[in-house]
């Protein structure tokens, strides 16, 4: 039987769940733990919705850690909370962490990843063999779409940005940590990058693209069923192209590459679902599934604010909603339901996860998101 223990950094997030939920059925890991700032409690209706069994033998989870206290504070949290923490021998980096401003927010997700693995330097030295940093399209610079070009489909191998963007962009330093402390070290390291994430979460995070949408368009069709939904962008960002990307797929890409990483290591990888899309040609199946007519944006150029949307019809959707719906408002407390749309093409290049490591699954990106809205009712999140 394998030997191998995975340790998950931000266990309960759109990148952690999945993590969790595909390592405890692989084979090839004995033992799973997944760390957490805050406790990652799931109810048995929880547990069946993520297929997540928390009581499994194999899973422990580890919660009150705090990235940002100094090095020797965490390796001390690691020590006291983590049952044979010196036998890890992958780990799959997902931590994250907003702040108020870009300056303090790369200096504490940097941070947060120094003291992970300088602590894991000392505490696992004999056992680790791999460290998997999840990164994303901001290595690419698409937050900075209206000051740079870009030359789709993105490949790893794209230069990086330059100043002052590049030191906007946490993620250099993060990677450069991992090429920093791995030096002379027995454990090598991979960097992955998906698209926009489609996924859900328990409670209590729901920044990703699906549930934005989800929470925008329930509240659409049940005060307005039956509608003409006109896409929330422009013209342009409703006929760019993407590569959207299921956190399922994401997470038995990163699994898979975890374990063939000694002959792909110290690269990058990009992930997505397989499919290249666009909003014109993924709305009217998103907006279908909410029984709405989903259509192209206004010729006005008008947009509806989102945002303004659901907080002027939260009260009014609660209320109609409550049966069945009875966590929407959990929900609606702990999302903005704010989307950015781009207006650049930034779909990925596969080859590398494809030709490299052999990694081949796809999904249907409607059905992603179908997938992920299904999961929200079950769990009361949406209407």
């Amino acid at each position: 039987m394998s030997s191998n223990h995975a340790l998950v950094f931000g266990a309960s997030g759109i990148s952690g769940i999945p993590l969790l939920r595909n390592l405890l059925p692989n084979t090839s890991f004995a033992r799973v733990t997944g760390l957490t700032s805050r406790p990652l409690t799931l109810s048995p209706k929880e547990q069946e919705v993520f297929n997540i069994d928390v009581s499994s033998p194999k899973l422990q989870l580890a919660a009150g850690l705090d990235l940002s206290k100094p090095t020797e504070q965490v390796k001390q949290f690691l020590r006291d909370n983590v049952k044979d923490i010196s036998t890890v021998t992958h780990v799959f980096f997902a931590a994250y962490r907003e702040a108020p401003d870009i300056t303090e927010l790369v200096r504490v997700n940097i941070a947060f990843l120094r003291h992970a693995i300088e602590a894991l330097n000392e505490l696992c030295a004999d056992s680790l063999e791999l460290v998997l940093l999840q990164t994303g399209g901001k290595y690419y610079g698409v937050e900075y779409q209206d000051e740079i070009t870009l030359h789709a489909p993105l490949k790893e191998d794209v230069p990086r940005q330059d100043e002052p963007r590049a030191s906007r962009i946490f993620y250099y330093g993060q990677v450069d940590i991992l090429k920093e402390l791995s030096q002379g070290r027995r454990w090598t390291w991979v960097e992955v990058r998906p698209d926009a994430v489609i996924g859900t979460v328990p409670r209590g995070n729901f920044m990703n693209i699906a549930a934005g949408l989800a929470i925008y368009l329930s509240v659409k069709a049940a005060l307005q069923p039956g509608t003409t939904v006109t896409f929330p962008g422009t013209e342009i960002s409703y006929k760019t192209t993407h590569s959207d990307t299921d956190h399922d797929i994401m997470a038995r890409f990163e699994i898979d590459l975890a374990l063939k990483a000694t002959s792909n290591s110290q690269k990058a990888y990009n992930i997505a679902n397989g499919d290249v899309v666009s909003w014109a040609t993924v709305w009217p199946g998103i907006c279908a599934y909410f029984g709405l007519e989903g259509a192209p944006p206004s010729p006005s150029g008008q947009t509806e604010d989102i945002v303004k949307f659901v907080k002027d019809n939260k009260a009014a959707y609660l209320a109609k909603t409550s049966n069945k719906a009875p966590n929407a408002q959990d929900t609606l407390d702990n999302s903005d339901s704010a989307l950015v749309f781009s207006s650049l093409n930034r779909e990925y290049d596969l080859t590398s996860a494809q030709k490299l490591v052999g990694f081949t699954e796809t999904i249907d990106t409607v059905k992603s998101y179908t997938t992920q809205f299904d999961k929200m009712k079950a769990l009361g999140l949406i209407a």
